[in-house]
């Protein structure tokens, strides 16, 4: 059961991290050049309704200062190559939309350490 995320109506979302202490909390020391994954708890009983179920999350994710850390949803994270963009991984995000059941990959060249916090999204 991971914390409700609780925003505060006064600013309507804007500024939402704010927030309590989440019961959800993990963490790793990833290893360098090795794809490192998470997957999100929980599950979506058949028949359920979204509204009742606590099946979609804020993942707010820390980082050990100065660490270069790429994430990708669903598939293998990855230092880009080379100077032309492409889809991919990206740069150490701040906060993502998550639901239960997705596999969050992570990748380091170096050494690092990061943590993810889950927040329920009631209604999300």
């Amino acid at each position: 059961m991971a914390t409700e995320y609780n925003i505060n109506q006064q600013t309507y979302g804007r500024n939402g991290f704010g927030t309590q202490f989440s019961d959800t909390v993990v963490s790793a020391s990833l290893a360098a050049a090795t794809d490192t994954s998470y997957t999100v708890p929980g599950t979506l009983p058949a028949g359920a309704l979204p509204a009742y179920t606590s099946n979609k999350y804020l993942a707010v994710f820390s980082y050990e200062d100065a660490a270069d850390v790429w994430v990708n949803l669903g598939a293998a994270a990855a230092v880009p190559a080379g100077a032309a963009f492409a889809a991919g991984s990206e740069l150490n995000p701040p906060a993502r939309m998550v639901k239960a059941g997705d596999v969050i990959h992570m990748f380091c060249t170096a050494g690092a350490d990061v943590s993810i916090s889950l927040y329920s999204l009631q209604g999300a």
